[in-house]
Parts: C-alpha cells; sequence; structure tokens
C-alpha cells in the first residue's frame, strides 16, 4: 500500500463500517481454512505452478519447488552472471522507477533481469521491465491511463465500500485490460521459455498470505483464458484495499469450487526478492556451479521522513500515524532483503527518489506531477546513478 495514500484509505476505514450495513457486495464460497494449501486456479492442475505462497510459512515441500523452480530456469539461462530487479510499490510514484527504467536503456547499462518481481504499482511496471528496452515506450504511456480519474477521492471509495464499482466500470482494469494484448503475452511467453522469470504479489486476504504469480507460466499457458488471469492478477496486485475493489479469483479444491479474494500484496510487503528460506547458493550448487548475482532494487518513495505539520484531529492523526508506519515497513522491507542478499552473496544496489524532492501538491495521478516523477527518474538513471549499496542507516566498519 502506497504509503502517501494509506492516510486516505484509514481515514475511510470508520466510514466503512458505518457504510457496511447498506453494502451489496457480491456473495461469494471462501476456500475453507483445510482446503487453502491445496486450492487452485480453475482450469489450472496444481502442477503448472502458476503461483506461490511467498512467506515465512513455507513448507519443506514449497521451499523444494521454489529451488526447483530456480533451478530449471537457471538451468536455461546457464550463464555466469544472474540479475534481479525488485520493483517496489509506491501509488503514482511508480512514475519515478518507469522513468529510471527508461533513462537506464539510454545509458546504455542496463542488464537484462533472469528476474523480475513487482508488488502494487511496481506489478504494472514489472511486465514492460521484464520484456526488455522495447517496451519503454509503454512504460511513459502507462500512467497518461490514469488521467482524469482520482482513485483516492472519498467519492469514489465510497463507491468501492457499498459495492457499486463493478468489474467493468473500474477505471483501472479498464487500462490494464487495453495494455494487455496477445502481444505482450507473447512476448512474455518467449522470454519465460528462456528461461527468465517474472513475478508479481497478491494477498490472500482469506489465508492472510503473500502470493506471488508466476506470469510467464500463465502467459505461457497457451488457455484461451490466459489473457483474463494476466489481467486479474494485475489488477489484484495494484488492488489497495478500500481505495479500489478486492479482485476475485476462482479456484478449485478436490471437486468443488470456491473463490478467493486478493489484493495489493503492499498490504505485507513493499517489496519482494525471494522466500527468506530459500538461498541462491543452494541453487548454485544444485547447478553445480557458482554464479556472480546482482540485485537491483527500484524503491518508488522517498526513505527519509518527511516533515508535514498536521492538525489536532482525529483523522488527520490516524493519517500521519499509518503513513509513518508504513514509511518504516518500507525500510523494513529493504533491511529484509539486504539481509537475505549477504546471506547468498548477492550484491545489493537499491535506488529511490532522492529526500527534498518536491512532487507538489497535486493529485497522486496527475499528469503534471506524474511526468515530474517520471523525468526525475529518467535523469538520474540516464546520467548514471549512484546506487545506494545498503539500506537507509545502515553503517558498517
Amino acid at each position: 500500500m502506497p504509503s502517501r495514500l494509506s492516510g486516505t484509505v484509514l481515514s475511510l476505514l470508520a466510514g466503512a463500517a458505518l457504510l457496511a450495513g447498506c453494502a451489496s457486495l457480491p456473495e461469494r464460497t471462501a476456500v475453507p481454512e483445510n482446503a487453502v494449501g491445496i486450492a487452485s486456479v480453475s482450469g489450472y492442475q496444481a502442477d503448472d505452478k502458476i503461483r506461490y505462497w511467498a512467506d515465512d510459512r513455507l513448507s519443506v515441500a514449497e521451499r523444494a519447488e521454489w529451488r526447483k523452480l530456480y533451478v530449471a530456469a537457471a538451468q536455461k539461462r546457464n550463464r555466469a552472471v544472474a540479475n534481479y530487479l525488485v520493483l517496489s510499490g509506491g501509488g503514482g510514484d511508480g512514475a519515478f522507477g518507469a522513468g529510471f527504467l527508461t533513462g537506464w536503456t539510454e545509458a546504455g547499462t542496463r542488464p537484462e533481469f533472469d528476474i523480475v518481481t513487482g508488488i502494487s504499482i511496481g506489478a504494472l511496471v514489472a511486465p514492460y521491465a521484464f520484456i526488455g528496452n522495447s517496451e519503454d515506450p509503454e512504460l511513459q504511456g502507462m500512467f497518461a491511463g490514469f488521467d482524469g480519474y482520482d482513485f483516492y477521492a472519498k467519492e469514489n471509495i465510497r463507491k468501492v465500500i457499498v459495492g457499486e464499482v463493478q468489474a467493468d466500470d473500474n477505471p483501472l482494469r479498464r487500462d490494464v485490460e487495453k495494455r494487455v494484448t496477445d502481444e505482450l503475452l507473447d512476448a512474455v511467453a518467449a522470454e519465460y521459455a528462456r528461461g527468465r522469470l517474472l513475478f508479481v504479489g497478491t494477498t490472500n486476504l482469506d489465508a492472510q498470505r503473500t502470493v506471488m504469480w508466476n506470469l510467464g507460466a500463465i502467459a505461457a499457458s497457451n488457455r484461451p483464458d490466459r489473457r483474463e488471469l494476466f489481467v486479474d492478477v494485475l489488477l489484484a496486485a495494484a488492488s489497495i484495499p478500500v481505495v479500489l475493489p478486492a479482485v476475485p479469483i476462482t479456484v478449485k479444491a478436490g471437486n468443488a469450487s470456491y473463490v478467493e479474494l486478493h489484493v495489493d500484496a503492499g498490504t505485507q510487503t513493499e517489496a519482494f526478492f525471494a522466500p527468506p528460506q530459500v538461498s541462491m547458493r543452494d541453487v548454485d550448487r544444485a547447478l553445480g556451479r557458482e554464479r556472480r548475482h546482482n540485485l537491483y532494487i527500484i524503491r518508488n518513495d522517498k526513505l527519509a521522513p518527511e516533515y508535514s505539520a498536521i492538525e489536532n484531529a482525529p483523522f488527520d492523526i490516524a493519517r500521519r500515524s499509518l503513513s509513518t508506519l508504513l514509511k518504516a515497513h518500507a525500510v523494513a522491507d529493504l533491511y529484509r532483503i539486504y539481509t537475505i542478499a549477504q546471506r547468498d552473496g548477492v550484491a545489493y544496489r537499491m535506488a529511490s527518489i532522492p529526500a527534498g524532492t518536491k512532487t507538489g501538491t497535486l493529485g497522486e495521478f496527475d499528469p503534471k506531477r506524474l511526468k515530474k516523477l517520471f523525468d526525475l527518474g529518467r535523469g538520474l538513471a540516464r546520467k548514471g546513478y549512484a546506487w545506494k549499496r545498503k539500506p537507509p542507516g545502515l553503517r558498517t566498519h
């Protein structure tokens, strides 16, 4: 969940409780607790491996599945160097990451990534970053699709709460559907066949667990409904709770059908590299050779505290408190990833919006604001960005 927007969300949660009595949300049959671990997306088999749990509760078998996936992909790549890209959440600040990738291409130093992961707005950017430099124009154009609609206006959030926003009139869905073409799916599938992996995260609300979706496997399935699932996953990955409706995913467990509800994985993590129980050193041992590993994180936000005098009023205090909490949460994610990288011998590099950057008081997805952020990221990367090698505040002697 983007930290800047979290206050708006929190201030409306109390209203959500009051409005619940008049809500008319669609009924569903949730997956029973004892079947959560075996449920698979309708039309796919469990061994299709289109999604994985991605938290610290993995079983031994689930850890083995992650290692198996990484090893198989690395065998196809057969390269001495592995490059990883992590795209964080950040709402409209995702324009910074899109611009950064474009400037990185222009600098001539952007590598081809073996694995790309995206959370929240980073999930929407991830497919273009994954396909490669040829998609840079799409990175610039994608944010224009949000022009003219304020996702975070109180009236629009009220419509979500009372169930007035349906799947076919969600402006984010319309934009994602427009951009997920058969050509994009084929391009993702082609890269997946080369051993490259693309993941985006959602939160399974019933299970309260993070799910990483293997978009390459979905695109390569060649199922007639692959585009529909691809769109649903991207939409769920960017669906900030309360601000946007949860996305239903139909699944099967045994002979019964159920409906899961998925939202933005930013409710649990702002950035994802790999499960903490799965080591790239173990992957290299399984390969029978050592590789050099480079991790690049684009954090679509500022990490330093930002001063703002607030009113001594309950909602203002709540907004500021949650914003502060989530900024700390994002920094904690960077430390978690750094710890994994240090353990596995992975070179850690992180970019973020510089402290003190002024983006004005325009709306979150105001075109002028987005362009300013895009141009900022583009300029920083084009001139050669000085990557941060440690999380903020960490000193070593």
